[in-house]
């Protein structure tokens, strides 16, 4: 039997791993057409406010945080990007300390044309975790808006609000023991993003 130390390890692990195989997806869809107008990558920081509720819970719990995100992915139209995007929002307060990770393939849609604006939407996995339990695992859903503002060429800072939502499902401590269930999380999250558009090329 694995101690709590392997099992801890083993969930910060496999969100990596995770991550890897939906941007692994992402790449391959996206480089199955023979022209791409541009190739893309987006790095962020935010604050955001949970609100965690569950079977057991008898109400809704909020906490404030910050956020972490990161994307890649390409424009197979002037309207349409697709990409891969991993998210990680941590609790401000130690006590209890959570933290929830978003891993989506998402489309961004720009329905303007040459405007910044955009909407946002992917589908994926969602997990989090709560103190020492072990991280619940289920579904995720990223809805959001965001504005591109050009500072050079290639280069945009984007501002970008989300709601995510996820249903972890059943939270267990690091004995097995279920403390929660029916697990449901919704994110609000405002940030702010630096991006980069490379060129595509033609095959």
């Amino acid at each position: 039997m694995r101690n709590r130390a392997d099992r801890g390890l083993s969930s910060a692990v496999r969100p990596v791993h995770r991550c890897k195989i939906l941007i692994g997806l992402a790449v391959t869809v996206l480089s199955g057409r023979p022209l791409l107008a541009q190739y893309w990558i987006s790095l962020g920081l935010g604050s955001g406010s949970l609100d965690v509720s569950c079977q057991q819970c008898g109400g809704s719990v909020r906490q404030g945080g910050t956020s972490l995100d990161a994307r890649i992915g390409g424009a197979v139209s002037a309207k349409v990007r697709l990409g891969a995007e991993i998210l990680r929002w941590n609790s401000s307060t130690a006590n209890p300390s959570a933290a929830l990770s978003d891993l989506t393939v998402n489309a961004f849609v720009h329905p303007w044309g040459e405007s910044g604006a955009f909407l946002e939407v992917g589908l994926g996995e969602c997990s989090y975790v709560r103190s020492v339990t072990v991280a619940a695992t289920g579904f995720g859903v990223t809805l959001g808006v965001g504005y591109d503002i050009t500072v050079a060429r290639g280069v945009a800072m984007t501002p970008m609000a989300l709601v995510v939502w996820g249903a972890p499902g059943s939270l267990k401590d690091n004995q097995q023991f279920t403390v929660a269930q029916a697990l449901s999380t919704t994110l609000l999250d405002v940030g702010l993003n630096a991006s980069f558009s490379f060129p595509g090329k033609r095959r």
